[in-house]
């Protein structure tokens, strides 16, 4: 098997097609409706990545799916044999004990070309979707107080405009908690708008540490301990060099707009959102032969993404409290978390329920806990043990939201 480089998506992807791990559509696909009904019907029948090679009204070649597989993340972190979550324990119990010259500065790649934003694709993924939206990207940010660096996701909605876009922030998000810092000063945030970063940069975006720390860093501990970066012409930033799609923009204070409706998590529209952000563009590049990175939203990429991210923080939860924890999942679809113990007592189950709602995870409305032998990643495995081991009305518990 190829040796796996995990600072360069674009030779993951290459590897993925050696490896025939990934869908390609040759055929001309419409960026309005055809692609993201492809994506959907290609997640349902299977965890592979899809590459669509020739997408209306754009010379980019749309990749999708990348990180739709636990096996995949494994792989991208590194964990081998081991299990994913354990993997993620030891990487957040270490990387803040790293080496804090985890960047690499180089100059900007010989292969970087600038264009305009409507060049890039405009994917439209639902029907009743006000505009095309960048739905992937990774935006980077430094704290104005502190200069901690930021990896988040946020939507963009793209206006027919290469000077602007909208954008949606999660007020819960330390993205929000930066830009209120530089709106307090009446400044704009600067904001590097990654498309296809390297992977350990995605993953990093979709871990949850605390705002104080330093994503960056994560990011390089994940892929080795330095990061390639090179400096922004038009904002003081500095940007992964293997990035496929680089957007230099700031976030402008003082300013709020309308974005959507979208249809986001699982299948459900978000209503028209009043405060949205505006995103001045100052730059946007790409190196040669550049993929772009699409993901259908509430979609097998979404939801895996998710369960990693939450999963491991229940995970990480569980272990320090409890013994005998073998795995977690976060279901997103049913707002579940899935754990497996090894039994140490008949109130072990009921301890590790509690425990999981201590924990407070997003996207969590139920704890199933199962035995050894069950397939967590399963859900009629899951479901046939909870039907079939033992009368539901004693091993099951509601608790009252309000507690």
């Amino acid at each position: 098997m190829s040796s796996i480089n995990n600072q360069d998506l674009h030779e993951y992807i290459n590897l993925l097609l050696a490896r025939g791990e990934m869908h390609v559509v040759e055929r001309e696909v419409d960026s309005e409706y055809e692609l993201a009904a492809v994506v959907s019907q290609s997640q349902k029948q299977s965890d592979k990545a899809i590459l669509f090679k020739n997408v209306r009204g754009t010379e980019f070649p749309v990749v999708a799916n990348i990180y739709g597989s636990f096996s995949r993340m494994a792989e991208m972190v590194g964990a081998g044999n081991q299990d994913l979550h354990e993997k993620w324990k030891s990487i957040f119990n270490e990387f803040n004990l790293a080496n804090d010259d985890y960047i690499n500065v180089v100059p900007i790649p010989e292969n970087m070309q600038s264009g305009k934003l409507s060049r890039l694709p405009h994917i439209k993924w639902r029907e009743k979707d006000a505009a095309p939206y960048i739905t992937a990207a990774v935006f980077l940010a430094n704290d104005p107080e502190t200069g901690t660096a930021n990896l988040s996701f946020s939507r963009c909605m793209m206006l027919g405009d290469d000077s602007k876009m909208h954008c949606c922030i999660d007020t819960p998000h330390d993205l929000a908690k930066y830009h209120a810092k530089a709106e307090a000063r009446g400044e704009s945030l600067e904001v590097a708008i990654l498309i296809g970063p390297p992977p350990p940069i995605f993953l990093a975006a979709v871990a949850s540490i605390p705002l104080q720390q330093d994503e960056l860093k994560l990011a390089a501990f994940i892929a080795g301990g330095q990061l390639d970066m090179y400096s922004c012409e038009h904002i003081d930033l500095q940007v992964p060099a293997a990035t496929e799609i680089v957007i230099e923009a700031s976030i402008r204070p003082g300013e709020r707009v309308d974005d959507g409706p979208f249809g986001e998590f699982l299948g459900y529209y978000c209503e028209v959102n009043t405060g949205a952000f505006v995103l001045d563009i100052h730059k946007v590049s790409w190196r040669d032969k550049a993929y772009y990175h699409g993901l259908l939203c509430g979609d097998r990429e979404d939801l895996t993404a998710l369960a990693v991210s939450w999963g491991g923080r229940i995970y990480r939860g569980l272990v320090d409290e409890l013994p005998g924890i073998i795995d977690v999942t976060l279901n997103p679809i049913l707002f579940a978390s899935i754990v497996k113990i090894d039994k140490q007592s008949e109130h072990h189950p009921q301890d590790v329920i509690d425990a999981v709602f201590k924990l407070n995870p997003l996207y969590n409305r139920m704890c199933i806990v199962v035995d050894t032998d069950i397939d967590i990643h399963d859900l009629n495995s899951v479901w046939w043990a909870f039907l079939t081991r033992g009368n539901l009305d004693t091993r099951t518990h509601v608790f009252s939201e309000l507690a």
